[in-house]
């Protein structure tokens, strides 16, 4: 999945954006489409990942605010 692929010289809000799709795409996939209940530890660290791509958010928006 070429539109997911990480590159470090992308823009923060570049970088959180994909990896919310990879979150969507993790959630779509693990629970067939909402059709099966996602595990506790799966849950736990989709949700770890979001939580990181808002303070990546969160901090690109201060940046931009400061300049």
């Amino acid at each position: 999945m070429e539109s997911l692929e990480y590159r470090p010289d992308e823009e923060t809000s570049v970088i959180a954006a994909k990896q919310i799709r990879a979150v969507a795409f993790l959630l779509e996939s693990c629970t067939d489409a909402g059709n099966r209940p996602l595990e506790g530890n799966a849950a736990r660290g989709l949700a770890e990942i979001l939580k990181r791509s808002a303070d990546g958010l969160a901090g690109a928006s201060r940046k931009l605010k400061v300049a």
